[in-house]
């Protein structure tokens, strides 16, 4: 383990608190225990408390591959432990069924409800009946959206290796429009935060269509914007705030979507009633976790309440970047704590 030995990949990781130490970082392949994949030298000799978010569900054999690397890097820094935030209960029971802790704590907490709110358009009328925040992969199932009308996209590059996945989205949805490239006029343009909070603003339903995957922050961008849901069933843990009657879970069914995206927009469901009931359901989970995490340092350290809110969580897990670059920063950072 070390720098040196896995690829430079994209993740999120950052200091939590540097004294007591606590860390959050994202798993994957590449660091299947997160910041201490990369930056084992950094924790040498130093007391720690690493917690791990994995980007995809626990539920399909997942649990085994990281609790063996989490194994590993423990070895290698018996002053560390390691935590695992599952997103559902599930998952839990997965993890913990392999002897390594973990706790129900969806990264869809801690989204950052000041930038995702309810924002309304150029005009009182919103002007796409749906909107789906996905990538332009095949598991993302766009075939799904092909009878609704006045489908909005929005989407980053496609993780899938084989052949053009815009211009096969671009075949199933020939009357989609397609944000980036319209908003870039024909090349591809990133669309910050701000930009899709107001574009969601612009539509009335919101879009889940994968059978399979993380919990899907725009889920819960969805949500926090005011917009209702019709989500196909899923594995990930997407439909833990999918309690209200604003969320219709379908068939796999491209008829079943449409009708009940025409069913909710027909409602007129008022977005700051969505959002401030999801809100509550959030700032319960939120409180919960706050004990949580406030409880295993003071076990884990000695000291109380480290964590009195929640905000040096807001946005963990969501910017990615090079894991050579949350090396240096964490360099720095715990460098200059000496």
């Amino acid at each position: 383990m070390g720098l040196a030995s896995v690829p430079d990949t994209h993740t999120a990781g950052r200091i939590l608190s540097r004294s007591p130490l606590v860390t959050i970082s994202n798993v994957n392949r590449d660091v299947p225990a997160g910041i201490a994949s990369f930056a084992p030298d950094l924790f040498d000799g130093k007391p720690a408390l690493h917690l791990l978010h994995h980007t995809w569900t626990l539920q399909r054999g997942d649990a085994r591959w990281i609790t063996e690397a989490i194994q590993r890097a423990q070895s290698l820094l018996p002053q560390s432990s390691f935590v695992m935030l599952a997103s559902n209960d599930l998952e839990a029971l997965e993890f913990s069924a392999r002897g390594e802790q973990c706790f129900v704590a969806s990264a869809l907490m801690f989204l950052d409800e000041r930038v995702w709110r309810p924002i309304a358009g150029p005009n009182a009328q919103p002007q796409f009946g749906a909107v789906y925040v996905s990538r332009p992969d095949r598991m993302k199932r766009h075939e799904l959206a092909a009878r609704i009308e006045r489908l909005l996209l929005i989407y980053g590059y496609a993780l899938d290796k084989e052949g053009d996945s815009l211009a096969r989205v671009r075949a199933l949805l020939p009357n989609a429009y397609f944000a980036n490239h319209e908003v870039g006029e024909g090349r591809y343009r990133y669309l910050g935060p701000e930009t899709v909070a107001m574009l969601l603003g612009r539509s009335q339903v919101g879009l889940c269509l994968s059978a399979e995957e993380g919990c899907m922050r725009a889920s819960m961008e969805y949500l926090m914007c005011g917009l209702p849901i019709v989500s196909t069933r899923s594995l990930g843990g997407r439909d833990r705030y999918f309690v209200g009657d604003y969320c219709k879970i379908v068939d796999d069914d491209p008829e079943a979507v449409a009708w009940a995206v025409t069913m909710l927009k027909n409602r007129n469901l008022d977005r700051m009633r969505i959002r401030e009931h999801v809100g509550q359901l959030v700032a319960f989970d939120r409180y919960n976790f706050l004990l949580t995490i406030n409880g295993l340092v003071e076990s884990r350290f000695g000291v109380s309440d480290v964590f009195p809110s929640i905000m040096p969580f807001i946005g963990a897990g969501a910017s990615f970047e090079k894991a050579s670059v949350i090396y240096e920063r964490i360099k720095t950072t715990l460098t200059d704590m000496s």
